[in-house]
C-alpha cells in the first residue's frame, strides 16, 4: 500500500492519468488546436482516470508514464 486508501499502482495509475492529459493539452496548445480538456468535478475525473488504467500492470504504466513525458517535451520544444 502506497497510502491508507491506494497502492502503489493506483497511485502510479493517478500520476499517469494526469500526466497524460497535461501532455495532451500542451501538445494540442504547441499545434494551435484547442485543447481537449477534461469537464466534470475533479473527484468524478480523477475516478475514471484511475479506473481506466488500474488494469494496466506497473510496467504498462511506466511506459505509459515516460511516453506522456515525451510528447509534453516535444510540445515545449
Amino acid at each position: 500500500m502506497a497510502t491508507d486508501e491506494w497502492t502503489v499502482n493506483e497511485v502510479l495509475a493517478h500520476i499517469t492519468f494526469w500526466h497524460t492529459s497535461y501532455a495532451a493539452n500542451y501538445q494540442a496548445l504547441a499545434n494551435n488546436h484547442p485543447p481537449p480538456l477534461l469537464e466534470g468535478s475533479g473527484y468524478l475525473i480523477n475516478q475514471e482516470g484511475l479506473a481506466s488504467l488500474k488494469k494496466y500492470s506497473r510496467g504498462k504504466l511506466i511506459a505509459k508514464l515516460i511516453n506522456a513525458q515525451k510528447v509534453l517535451k516535444n510540445a515545449y520544444l
